[in-house]
Formats: C-alpha cells, structure tokens, sequence
C-alpha cells in the first residue's frame, strides 16, 4: 500500500492481508494516513511481518 498524488494504491499483498486480518489492513492503511497515531512493533523472530500484522498478532496473543 502507498500513496501517490493523493489516491492510495493497493497491492496485491494487501488484498492477501485484506483476507487473512482486516484489522491488519486497516492498521496498514493507519499507518500510511498517519504514522504518528500508531507505532508498529519491533521484528519477531527473524521475520519481517508487516507492522499492522506484527500489532494484530500481538493484540491476539495478549491474555483477556
């Protein structure tokens, strides 16, 4: 996902992540808008998740 002259461009990626945790691609798309409003964590063992994912695992691994 990027922005070029004002209109957001999707990749396919983000169609696939769209898929698997809307909430991931909506934090994406968060972080594009306004990166002071959400911070992504840091890596995870070795991987290279993207930072609304690495959020959303995160919020799903944390005790209720």
């Amino acid at each position: 996902m990027r922005r070029r002259n004002n209109t957001i461009i999707y990749s396919p990626s983000d169609l696939v992540q769209f898929m698997e945790s809307p909430f991931a691609s909506w934090m994406n798309r968060l972080h594009l808008e306004n990166p002071e409003a959400a911070t992504p964590d840091g890596q995870t063992d070795g991987e290279n998740p993207s930072p609304a994912l690495q959020m959303s695992m995160k919020n799903a691994s944390s005790p209720s």
